[in-house]
């Protein structure tokens, strides 16, 4: 992983958000000129110490997010061969089988057919024939193998005996250090898989609502716990059925709709 292929992958996500976004908006908002972005993305040219921070700082990354990625930025661009050497000694310290795994769950994750497919055991007709998985997903059959392999790799899946494939764990959260990106990846795909829904599934096979109210951000940690408990309350009370016919997922959004405000800069 470089910090070249981080920052594509987050142009990437971005672009899949919305079709129209160019390179020249992603360099506006991380705040470096478009020409600059060109030549990072190609090798070209490094980045600075300063621009790192700020391009960690733009992209929202969690705090074992960002000294990897000035690590990796540090380990390619310093100027001093002895902080490219200590860059580079504190990055293998992290480049263990640990770690590998760790990049294995960022794919896992961040794809969301990975952990449907692990549930899509539990359903009374499964049949562990990737052709048949690839179809009832609407995925890539080559999509669909890639992702039972790595399933078995993290011991997520394993195969019976008599080569059924089975589901290995009860899988609620996300793993702990999980990287944000792949997170947000994942949340992104299943907002459209939800637009998609909203269009092409009768009113009997989903259930949309929204609503909108005013509340007190000092409540919004106790809001976050009580949807918790009640995501993980209902999603046990159904798994407990067995007699499962279809796979669903289950996205609750609550998230503000204004601008926050900020009192300083009132005259």
């Amino acid at each position: 992983m470089s910090y070249q292929k981080i920052l594509n992958e987050e142009f990437e996500m971005r672009l899949n958000r919305n079709s129209a976004y160019s390179l020249r908006a992603f360099a506006r908002d991380l705040g470096i000129s478009h020409s600059s972005l060109s030549r990072v993305l190609t090798g070209e040219q490094g980045l600075s110490a300063e621009k790192t921070a700020l391009i960690a700082k733009k992209l929202n990354f969690s705090q074992q997010e960002s000294t990897r990625f000035k690590s990796l930025v540090l380990a390619a661009c310093a100027r001093s061969p002895q902080a490219r050497e200590w860059a580079r000694l504190k990055l293998k310290e992290t480049d263990t089988s640990e770690a590998q795994v760790s990049l294995e769950y960022f794919r896992a994750i961040s794809d969301w057919w990975h952990f449907a497919i692990i549930e899509l055991t539990q359903v009374k007709d499964f049949q562990s024939d990737p052709k048949w998985i690839s179809e009832r997903l609407q995925i890539p059959l080559a999509d669909t193998k890639e992702a039972i392999a790595r399933l078995l790799k993290l011991e997520l899946m394993e195969i019976s005996p008599t080569g059924k494939l089975l589901k290995n764990v009860e899988f609620r959260a996300t793993p702990s250090g999980t990287p944000d990106r792949s997170i947000k990846m994942n949340h992104q795909q299943i907002l459209k898989k939800a637009e998609a829904a909203l269009f092409e599934q009768s009113a009997e096979e989903r259930d949309f609502s929204n609503i909108t109210f005013a509340m007190n951000t000092e409540t919004l940690a106790w809001a976050q716990k009580e949807l918790k408990k009640f995501r993980r309350a209902l999603t046990r009370r159904l798994a407990a059925d067995q007699n499962k016919d279809r796979l669903y997922s289950l996205a609750i959004q609550l998230f503000a709709l204004d601008k926050k405000w900020d009192k300083k800069n009132e005259s």
